[in-house]
């Protein structure tokens, strides 16, 4: 609208200005019924009041010497800090039965006062402008607008006074009050579609950004939106309807809608035609365009409005043949519904021309002509509608054939893969085959590492065993050997589970066999701290810098005459044990550290002695069994495995093995283990 309006001013301006007359006496005005701006030719005069202090009867003084006659209806000063001051005279034979109103149809004017004479002759005034309250206006319309007094059927001489900081557009017409408020109220319903279609086409592509997640539609609906307020700002319903009470707020609003509308067409220009990779020179075009709008809402601040509205008024023109241009340079590459836009700004430029044309009298005055620049605003919408559909369209077709052509690549791709997996599932399954036998050869090599049924039940006698790889093979073992009267028996969890784990247990394995039955070393935490340092050189982990090692748990046990004497030590792992008469598992804590690994090779283990009467129990375990989740991933825990051990302490050991695995079974229902399970219990008799 900034555009049309402009548009609009340098066309009268360059028509109108040259035709001014000096020193021209004003002619009498004869009220007709009909259309009253040919009327108007050549019968009012004006003058410019540069001190803006004069008052009617100076002005009325001065008009025969200094006044100037206007060429039509309308003055066009573009913008001034002068007063200027119109005369007419009219004789009203029908005074009284017909009113009449005089007109000022251009509401962004500051101050509008309309000078008469009383019936003893002396002046009044009344008064309306968009700087003054709305409910001071005598007949309460958008535009200014003042009851014609008359006392007689003499000549009567009226004054209107305007002074604005705008643009100094000031037409004239006049009417009879009742066809007045008929065309007033057929103008407000063509102006409530106007705002009703703009923010239906708003809203409905506001909706489409939110489904298609294009930005493009979404700078579209901005733009609608500031075109209503922009509209509604120019013609005065902001004023009307909305800041009533509020002047001060019409011409930032009036400004800020004015560059906001022109930073959102053309954002949507550049989204729309991709510029950034299509039209480079066009994208840093609207790039700078956008960046003087953001600007002149700041001068807006610093300067003023007047300043700031000769910036948009030199802005908007550029900005639409911006525009033109890279539509018509995007039509010739044949960008998808770039001709729609062309379109669309060529509706705009004829509303603007014909609304023109209608102000010089060229064309006649109608709802039309006086609307041509909302008509061409309208049309301008609904084929940015239409762009946006057909864009939509032509990248649907484009991506429905990339689609078309991206499945029968993958097809064949499918049917190429399809043919390679079938042969590398004939390999893999082949792979898989070796790998099973393999794994269940290293489940028969580590079985046989274990002790058998007959050791154990020699050497620990009264006892149970809890032993659930998670894998095929484990990483949890146990060794059980007696030398002398000495069993040394260690649960361990070496590092990992499955293959990698079953590597360790085999060296582990191996290693204790040196240790105890080679070396000859009995005492436990001497034996721990010797299979750490085994397990670093044997390693290389000091070169290497691998962490692989284990958790383990060792202890001797020897019988005497009256008790049985049991030496523990623990690598990061515990020993639990009741006595008979105090049916409460205790605890022996072993070291916080683990063998093997990257730490130093200096590990310092400590023994625990204990002398066990008969009936006693002791139990040890790995992280298997306390660590294991439900479907919450709550873990079993320490404190639970103990309330277990001493709920079922006093029964015999066979009874003790199926409370604690019934209890396992339920409290991983729904679950998968996580890890090895090795647990065993001794009774010592």
């Amino acid at each position: 609208m900034t555009v049309s309006r402009y548009l609009q001013l340098c066309v009268i301006l360059f028509l109108t200005l040259p035709a001014c007359v000096y020193g021209q006496a004003s002619k009498l005005l004869l009220l007709q019924k009909g259309d009253m701006k040919k009327a108007l030719v050549g019968k009012l005069v004006y003058l410019e009041d540069n001190t803006n202090r004069m008052t009617v009867q100076e002005v009325a003084g001065k008009m025969p010497t200094q006044s100037k006659t206007l060429p039509t209806n309308q003055a066009n000063f573009y913008q001034s800090n002068s007063t200027f001051w119109f005369k007419f005279e009219i004789k009203h034979p029908a005074f009284a039965q017909e009113d009449w109103l005089v007109e000022v149809p251009y509401p962004p004017l500051d101050y509008v006062d309309f000078h008469y004479q009383d019936a003893q002759g002396r002046w009044q005034i009344e008064r309306s402008g968009d700087r003054l309250s709305f409910r001071q206006k005598s007949i309460k319309t958008k535009i200014n607008a003042f009851k014609l007094i008359f006392h007689s059927d003499s000549i009567h001489t009226f004054y209107v006074s305007v002074k604005t900081n705008g643009i100094l557009q000031i037409p004239f017409n006049f009417q009879e009050s009742y066809t007045f408020f008929i065309d007033l109220g057929y103008e407000e319903a063509f102006l409530g579609i106007f705002y009703g279609m703009l923010l239906a086409l708003g809203l409905y592509n506001l909706f489409l950004f939110f489904v298609l997640s294009d930005i493009a539609y979404l700078w579209y609906s901005v733009y609608m939106f500031c075109s209503v307020v922009f509209t509604a700002s120019l013609i005065g319903h902001t004023f009307q309807y909305l800041f009533f009470d509020a002047p001060f707020l019409i011409e930032p609003v009036l400004v800020f809608s004015g560059c906001f509308l022109i930073f959102t067409v053309c954002s949507f220009i550049q989204s729309f035609l991709g510029t950034k990779e299509n039209i480079p020179r066009g994208h840093l075009a609207l790039k700078i365009v956008k960046a003087v709008a953001i600007l002149n809402i700041l001068a807006f601040f610093v300067f003023g409005y007047t300043v700031s509205t000769r910036l948009l008024n030199v802005l908007s023109p550029f900005t639409v043949l911006s525009i033109i241009t890279i539509s018509i340079y995007a039509t010739v590459k044949r960008i998808p519904a770039a001709q729609f836009l062309s379109l669309a700004f060529l509706s705009m430029v004829i509303g603007t021309t014909v609304y023109a044309l209608m102000q010089l009298s060229y064309l006649p005055h109608s709802l039309f002509t006086v609307h041509a620049p909302r008509f061409g605003l309208s049309f301008q919408g609904l084929l940015f509608s239409l762009a946006l559909a057909d864009r939509y369209r032509a990248l649907r077709r484009q991506l429905l054939q990339q689609e078309k052509e991206e499945n029968e690549k993958l097809e064949n791709r499918v049917k190429e893969r399809t043919e390679a997996l079938e042969d590398s599932n004939k390999v893999l399954a082949h792979q898989n085959s070796q790998i099973q036998q393999s794994i269940q050869a290293a489940k028969v090599i580590q079985k046989a590492i274990l002790p058998h049924q007959e050791k154990r039940e020699a050497l620990l006698q009264d006892y149970f065993v809890i032993y659930r790889p998670r894998d095929v093979v484990s990483g949890d073992f146990y060794w059980l050997n007696k030398i002398g009267e000495n069993t040394f028996l260690a649960v361990i969890d070496c590092t990992g589970h499955g293959v990698p784990g079953a590597f360790m247990t085999l060296i582990t394995n191996n290693l204790l066999d040196k240790i105890v039955r080679v070396w000859d070393m009995q005492d436990p935490a001497k034996i721990l701290a010797r299979l750490h340092e085994e397990v670093q050189l044997m390693l290389h982990q000091k070169e290497t810098d691998n962490s692989y090692g284990m958790d383990m748990s060792f202890m001797v046990i020897t019988p005497q005459q009256t008790h049985t004497q049991i030496v523990f030590a623990g690598a990061k792992q515990k020993a639990y044990y009741m006595l008979p008469a105090e049916p409460k598992i205790q605890t022996l804590a072993g070291n916080r550290k683990s063998i093997g690994g990257t730490h130093t090779a200096e590990a310092d283990f400590q023994n625990y002695t204990l002398a066990l009467p008969k009936g006693s129990k002791i139990y040890l375990t790995t992280d298997g069994y306390l660590d294991q989740n439900d479907v919450k991933r709550k873990k079993i825990g320490e404190k639970q495995f103990i309330q277990l051990l001493e709920q079922a302490g006093s029964e015999d050991m066979t009874f003790q093995k199926q409370t604690l695995i019934k209890y396992l079974y339920n409290f991983m229902k729904d679950t998968e283990q996580r890890d090895d399970i090795l647990v065993i219990g001794i009774n010592i008799i």
